[in-house]
């Protein structure tokens, strides 16, 4: 599982910088992006594996997946500002923000194509 979470946050750096990079002009991610993706991703895998054994339609079951991303920004975001006093991961100051900063709304559709694409990809290396 170990090789699996270092995949997974490695690709999901790729990912954001790749984000940054369109949106702003360069690539950017964060050393708290990368640790806080390898410790959480077991649990968004697992509850993509438990669902997807009772064969529900990917399309649905990816609906779930921006939910599973806010829950994974909202505790390790909060976890960050306890532990250290800020969230040097990342930190929205959008109109759509919420949670201090923590989540955004906007990202919904970005995150249902990124966890169809987590979903594909462990199905094809992992499963």
């Amino acid at each position: 599982m170990i090789m699996v979470q270092i995949f997974y946050s490695i690709l999901f750096a790729i990912c954001e910088s790749i984000f940054y990079y369109i949106v702003d002009g360069y690539f950017y991610t964060t050393l708290e992006q990368f640790v806080l993706s390898f410790l959480l991703s077991p649990f968004v895998l697992q509850i993509d594996r438990i669902i997807s054994l009772y064969n529900y339609n990917i399309l649905l079951v990816a609906l779930m997946y921006p939910f599973l991303f806010w829950i994974f920004e909202i505790v390790g975001g909060f976890t960050l500002i306890y532990y250290f006093g800020k969230n040097n991961a990342w930190s929205y100051n959008t109109s759509d923000a919420l949670f201090c900063g923590i989540i955004r709304l906007y990202y919904y559709p970005l995150f249902y194509f990124l966890g169809l694409m987590f979903h594909f990809i462990d199905v094809w290396l992992f499963r």
